[in-house]
């Protein structure tokens, strides 16, 4: 039981460091793929599909949990 918990949190860690890494180059990296002018649209528009992103994952998540789909 405890090894299963250990690896619960490794995978939760690794994926949590990995998504940080990737999310902040990409934030840093995005803009400049696109013409000067254009710049502060597109970060707009990065940080509006990120906030889509978490809230609907957290949305779907509560539904998960709050529906008991997977036993808990």
């Amino acid at each position: 039981r405890a090894f299963g918990q250990f690896w619960q949190l490794f995978l939760n860690v690794l994926i949590g460091l990995t998504n940080g890494i990737l999310s902040t180059i990409t934030f840093a990296l995005g803009p400049r793929l696109v013409p000067q002018e254009d710049r502060e649209s597109a970060g707009a528009l990065m940080v509006l599909a990120l906030f889509f992103g978490i809230s609907s994952g957290a949305t779907v998540g509560w539904q998960f949990g709050a529906n008991h789909w997977f036993g808990a």
